[in-house]
């Protein structure tokens, strides 16, 4: 009985899971880098670093993100 009940629990689980690992089903693998810029501006202790890729998009909305914003690299 119990291991029904485990097994019943499981299968629920994974069906309410489900949409949400569907969800980001678009992920590709980034193209490598075509150029790399940095500038460095000393008396604000800041560095931009400005890289160029060549994506392709489908027909339609493309959605993009960018998970580096605001990151400190030491």
């Amino acid at each position: 009985m119990n291991t029904l009940r485990s097994l019943a629990s499981a299968t629920l689980a994974s069906l309410l899971l489900a949409p949400a690992a569907s969800a980001r089903i678009n992920v590709v693998t980034l193209p490598g880098r075509d150029t790399v810029q940095l500038t460095i501006y000393n008396s604000a202790d800041l560095t931009l670093v400005k890289e160029t890729r060549v994506l392709t998009f489908r027909k339609g909305i493309n959605k993009l993100e960018f998970s580096w914003a605001n990151t400190l690299i030491d």
